[in-house]
């Protein structure tokens, strides 16, 4: 007959059961990355998921820019919808529980660019692709798989 010493493991379970329970260390992970991920497409003028460029502005859409704003760049004119994808930054929202992530911003105008009216097309600029997420779950795996071995994470 052997014995075997069961601390160790059930030591283990408890640290995974306990980071899962948490969550929230891989829920901000998640959300800083989907905010950057958001934000580097932004920059691109892409569709965060799809990686298709935006609709192209009308041309009276340019003409207006060209008198009020101080670009033609889409969707930026004041800086302030970019500005509160910025952790942190004005109008930025990050909610994190136990069994969720949630990012956006409180830009009013924010809405009617990200899903579209009837008379503006759609420039998705928050959003997550099938790749990143992908990625994310990665490391949200190597998260508890550390924590299974007793190693602190990020």
């Amino acid at each position: 007959m052997i014995r075997i010493d069961m601390r160790p493991p059930l030591e283990a379970v408890g640290r995974v059961k306990l980071a899962a329970r948490e969550g929230r260390s891989i829920h901000r992970m998640m959300a800083r990355e989907a905010l950057e991920r958001s934000a580097q497409a932004y920059d691109r003028e892409a569709d965060p998921v799809t990686g298709r460029p935006w609709a192209a502005l009308k041309p009276s859409t340019r003409v207006r820019k060209a008198k009020r704003c101080t670009t033609l760049r889409k969707l930026v004119c004041s800086g302030r919808l970019r500005g509160s994808m910025k952790q942190g930054g004005a109008g930025n929202i990050v909610q994190v529980t136990r069994r969720y992530a949630r990012v956006g911003t409180s830009v009013p105008y924010g809405i009617f660019h990200q899903h579209g009216t009837r008379k503006m097309r759609r420039r998705r600029f928050l959003g997550v692709s099938r790749v990143a997420i992908r990625e994310m779950r990665s490391e949200a795996e190597r998260m508890l798989a550390a924590a299974w071995r007793g190693k602190a994470t990020r």
